[in-house]
C-alpha cells in the first residue's frame, strides 16, 4: 500500500538540494538519505522506476574495496567519480518529481 512517506521525503530532498552545502554532488548525498530508505511499496506505480533509476545512478560504481576494506561507500564512490553536470541532471529528476507530488 503506497504511503504519503514518499511525499514528505521527497520534500526533504528539495530542501537538501537547495539549501544544503557544497557543490550538487555534496548536496545530492543529503537527498539521497532522504529517499533511499523508502520502500518500493510505499511509492506510488507512476514514479517508482524513475526513484529507482536515480538510487541506481547514484550508486553505479559500487563501494571502493581495497583489501576487505570499505574505503568509499557506493554513494560516496559513485559521486566522487561523476561530473556536476551529471550531478545536476539527477538533482533536476529529483526536483521534477517532488514539484509534481505538490
Amino acid at each position: 500500500m503506497v504511503s504519503l512517506r514518499y511525499r514528505e521525503k521527497f520534500r526533504r530532498a528539495l530542501y537538501c538540494l537547495a539549501v544544503g552545502e557544497g557543490d550538487v554532488r555534496d548536496r545530492l548525498r543529503g537527498a539521497y538519505d532522504q529517499i533511499r530508505p523508502l520502500r518500493d511499496d510505499e511509492v506510488p506505480q507512476e514514479i517508482r522506476l524513475e526513484w529507482l533509476s536515480i538510487l541506481e545512478e547514484l550508486t553505479r560504481h559500487g563501494a571502493l574495496i581495497q583489501s576487505g576494506v570499505i574505503l568509499k561507500d557506493a554513494l560516496n564512490h559513485t559521486l566522487s567519480r561523476m561530473r556536476n553536470k551529471t550531478a545536476r541532471k539527477i538533482a533536476e529528476r529529483i526536483y521534477r518529481i517532488a514539484i509534481d507530488l505538490q
